[in-house]
């Protein structure tokens, strides 16, 4: 009987550890927006925007997180946006949309000042307020939520469902006139051309073990919006973070941009892509390989490798040996290597970790 009771208090014991482990708090993290370039509206022209931040990140695997839309009213923590925008700081839009006070977009004036517009990722929408961090299948980094533009008053607010940022190359939007077949289209976004490709970066650029990038933000004002209606917007996010990053995964994500870029160029030759944008892919390429060949010279030096050092050696020389033309014709030949490359690097973060990447 005695026994019988210790081992029932030990099976009690032991789920009792169990459920603790399993209520453990996830690790939170965060991000600074550090330099924001805002592009138009339209003909408006560029603009420094001022920093943000996104807090309370809990990942459940790599590079992906869903950030709750976290909302307590007045209370503090509340986006800047409201307090610079003038209007009650409350956690609302002005028509009583709540805001994901996790993150904070702050504000933008237009006009000369005539519209303070208040950024924002806000409920109401289908990602019911969260805002999804993940890698797209060519790991690209990619946030998905929906967000709204509020001038202030609630007649004026433009709101975008699934809206998509990526740090990945992307076209300049054109109009929604010019898109739909509609005359009197405004075809640029400050000193940027509409068919132009801008592209962002993921990795860890200042290599200090820390993920670090740049969004890519774009879309248009609906139609129906009182300010510019149609008109298309680009936004440039510089951020750093405190989210860790292993030197082969920043490697890897060097090497996958390396190659997106190219193959952006590839995917895309039968629309006649303009050629300073090819010159720029080409260029973005090279650094992405350089920052990717800088990660394992720093491996090389530490055990920053560990505990895959083997393979880190075989695949640096790989990396080192590999080159990308000026020539766009000729650079197109490296996409096959990059594409190898970042493979194997995903299969060894799946060996290190257990799990796959995307």
């Amino acid at each position: 009987m005695k026994q019988a009771i210790r081992h029932s208090l030990l099976i009690g014991a032991l789920l009792s550890v169990g459920a603790l482990a399993d209520s453990a708090p996830t690790e939170l993290h965060n991000i600074r927006l550090v330099a924001r370039q805002l592009y138009g509206p339209g003909p408006l022209p560029d603009q420094k925007l001022g920093a943000g931040h996104v807090h309370n990140m809990p990942f459940v695997s790599f590079m992906d997180a869903r950030v709750p839309g976290t909302n307590n009213g007045a209370q503090p923590p509340n986006v800047s946006g409201e307090a610079l925008q003038g209007t009650p700081v409350d956690g609302k839009l002005s028509d009583g949309t709540l805001i994901n006070e996790n993150i904070d977009m702050g504000h933008v004036l237009l006009l000369q000042g005539r519209f303070n517009l208040l950024l924002a990722a806000v409920h109401g929408g289908p990602n019911q307020g969260n805002s999804h961090f993940f890698l797209d299948k060519k790991l690209n980094w990619t946030i998905q939520d929906d967000i709204a533009i509020d001038p202030g008053f609630a007649e004026g607010i433009v709101k975008i469902k699934d809206f998509v940022f990526t740090t990945g190359p992307t076209f300049v939007p054109k109009s929604v006139q010019t898109q739909r077949g509609y005359p009197g289209g405004m075809d640029m976004v400050g000193s940027l051309r509409s068919g132009d490709v801008i592209a962002g970066r993921i990795g860890d650029d200042d290599l200090d073990g820390r993920l670090d990038g740049v969004f890519i933000a774009l879309g248009n004002f609906p139609l129906e919006a009182i300010l510019l209606p149609g008109a298309p917007f680009v936004q440039s996010i510089e951020f750093v973070s405190d989210i860790p990053l292993h030197s082969l995964d920043a490697a890897m994500l060097s090497l996958a941009a390396a190659r997106n870029r190219l193959t952006f160029i590839a995917e895309h030759r039968q629309l006649a892509l303009p050629s300073e944008s090819i010159r720029d892919l080409v260029a973005g390429a090279q650094a992405r390989l350089a920052v990717a060949k800088r990660h394992f010279e720093r491996m090389q030096t530490g055990a920053l490798c560990e505990p895959q050092c083997d393979e880190a050696r075989q695949l640096a020389q790989q990396v080192q040996s590999l080159a990308i033309a000026d020539d766009p014709d000729q650079a197109q030949a490296a996409i096959a290597k990059l594409d190898a490359l970042t493979r194997k690097l995903a299969d060894v973060h799946k060996a290190r970790t257990g799990k796959e990447v995307v």
